[in-house]
């Protein structure tokens, strides 16, 4: 299988990469039929399956690959330099965590150039279902359980490895993970607002940072309410592991209990993330066993302390790898129904 490579990642030289369409001028999308990245890869639907404001996601098959041809095809509008730097922050991750088990896996990254402006894209393994619909699907309380001991298992030490190589996510949530044969495997997806450790630092002292905070439209907040980490919701520059490690408590929280800890609701994403944060300052959640009575004492434990307001009081990754150690799946969940 053909590997990206970190040429790849720039439009030609000769076209300016902040010289994208102006976002919220119209876009043409491509249609059903249709070839694209050299006639490698065939659009299977009339239009993108998942339409944004800064990249559209597409189905595709894979010509080179006809075993296994169904791909994801995300294709990047960069409206400005801005959002060119973090289109090729993302395009980086993709390469440097290709390979990493439970993490989505990348066929190539490149350019098209047969329009009216060149586009980057990825290109990714089409997934069967997501964590979010899994969630829905499921009515059990014990099967929750056992969801979250079986993600657990798979995902923290994908995050682990992604925070040892300079990467933290930003947005974990279950929408961002996806699910292949059957929802036996799992993997992390999504890297649009992914930060690399060095540019932190790079920007510590930067006025680029309010820049910066581009994908976050009018709230002036990084990632999505509900998930993003008490401490970026004034600050969105201190990202960090931790950060990371309280949108995964949210996500296992849901996953155990099938809602959420915070309040998150409202009418647009500004309210939502007003809401959210007035419930994350002063109220306590539920604690999971509360809600579900199949839920191990050590995972009730370590989930609730992830979601704890000040960073340093939450545990690391290599805390929840520790536990990972510590139990097994058959004594993992009570009997019953």
């Amino acid at each position: 299988m053909p590997q990206p490579h970190l040429n790849e990642l720039c439009v030609p030289a000769e076209v300016p990469y902040y010289s994208m369409p102006i976002l919220g001028q119209p876009i043409s999308r491509f249609n059903e039929g249709d070839l694209i990245a050299d006639h490698r890869f065939l659009l299977i639907d009339d239009g993108p399956i998942s339409p944004g404001n800064l990249a559209d996601v597409y189905r595709a098959h894979d010509s080179i690959t006809p075993k296994d041809p169904n791909v994801a095809v995300k294709v990047f509008r960069e409206p400005n330099a801005e959002v060119a730097r973090q289109t090729t922050r993302e395009l980086e991750a993709h390469i440097a965590l290709n390979g990493i088990s439970h993490i989505v896996k990348t066929r190539t990254v490149g350019t098209i150039t047969d329009g009216p402006s060149p586009q980057r894209y990825v290109v990714t393994e089409l997934a069967d279902t997501t964590l979010e619909q899994k969630i829905g699907e499921e009515t059990s309380k014990r099967k929750r359980a056992e969801l979250m001991i079986k993600m657990t298992a798979q995902i923290i030490p994908a995050i682990v490895a992604m925070h040892d190589l300079g990467y933290i996510h930003q947005d974990i949530k279950p929408n961002n993970f996806v699910g292949y044969s059957d929802g036996d495997y799992w993997a992390l997806t999504d890297f649009g607002l992914v930060e690399a450790t060095d540019d932190k630092l790079k920007r510590a002292n930067s006025r680029e940072e309010r820049l910066w905070s581009y994908p976050t439209e009018k709230s002036g907040i990084i990632g999505t309410p509900g998930y993003t980490a008490p401490e970026l919701l004034s600050n969105p520059t201190l990202v960090s592991t931790e950060s990371d490690i309280f949108s995964w408590g949210v996500t296992a929280y849901r996953m155990l209990t099938g809602t959420l800890p915070f309040r998150a609701e409202g009418k647009d994403i500004t309210e939502k993330f007003t809401i959210f944060k007035q419930s994350v300052s002063y109220e306590a959640p539920i604690e999971a066993k509360n809600l579900n009575k199949y839920v191990l004492p050590e995972l009730n434990e370590i989930t609730m302390n992830s979601l704890a307001n000040k960073p340093e009081n939450r545990p690391t990754d290599a805390q929840w790898l520790d536990l990972l150690a510590s139990i097994s799946q058959p004594k993992s969940v009570k009997t019953g129904s």
